[in-house]
């Protein structure tokens, strides 16, 4: 079975997820990851090339098309990126057998189209809350599914000291689209002179606006940790 996952790009949960998955799956499903944009986290894009996946970089939309045409399952890694809106609404595509496996919930902002869920062969929510969105009622229940995409932590975390202040951790994307500018606000704002460990690669204005800070000593960039667990534990 030769599958394709058509995705904006291979970072975060979504690219841990897969990587998982990819050292499970057995070597007769052949997976090829098209990523929509040119990677910047190549982590977990690694790994699922270590484990036997193919992951490419879709220089035009008729790159997907030619490649969907190729693959016995599109599957489209689906949250609302524009990368991946403009693909499925510029794209030509061949007829195909699509699945969805969408990484953001509907519940709220931001919400999933419901025509496009009436166009999927198959969509997949990566929680069962979703289940609950009330127009889901009015689609073909063949069609609709809950799997999740989430990964925990071993139960035991490191011991920490308990001496001097706490510490704050932040792990995650250390962008500002998807960071809020007014995290640093409050760290300023904090009536004591606590210690802000972000684990990430931060970009170019989030490092200016931490240094714009009154009190810039506060947040300590700690590189990318492979080990998330530890850094949560400390």
């Amino acid at each position: 079975m030769k599958i394709l996952h058509v995705t904006p790009h291979l970072g975060g949960g979504v690219g841990k997820g897969h990587a998982a998955l990819r050292t499970a799956l057995a070597g007769s499903v052949e997976q090829t990851y098209l990523l929509l944009e040119a990677p910047l986290d190549r982590r977990y894009a690694d790994i699922i090339r270590a484990c036997g996946g193919e992951v490419r970089f879709a220089e035009t939309l008729d790159d997907v098309a030619r490649l969907a045409q190729e693959h016995d399952i599109v599957q489209f890694e689906f949250w609302n990126h524009p990368r991946l809106f403009e693909c499925l609404a510029r794209t030509d595509f061949p007829a195909i057998r699509s699945a969805f496996w969408a990484h953001v919930s509907g519940l709220f902002t931001p919400v999933i189209p419901p025509g496009l869920i009436a166009e999927a062969g198959r969509f997949v929510f990566s929680t069962e809350a979703s289940l609950t969105i009330p127009w889901l009622a009015e689609m073909p229940n063949a069609r609709i599914a809950a799997i999740r995409s989430g990964f925990g932590f071993p139960p035991r975390l490191p011991e920490r000291a308990v001496d001097g202040l706490p510490e704050t951790a932040y792990l995650g994307t250390v962008d500002f689209v998807k960071m809020n500018p007014g995290f640093f606000e409050v760290v300023d704002a904090l009536d004591m002179d606590a210690l802000v460990r972000v684990w990430a690669e931060c970009s170019t204005p989030v490092v200016a606006r931490a240094l714009a800070m009154n009190n810039p000593q506060r947040i300590r960039s700690s590189g990318q940790t492979a080990t998330p667990h530890a850094a949560l534990g400390n």
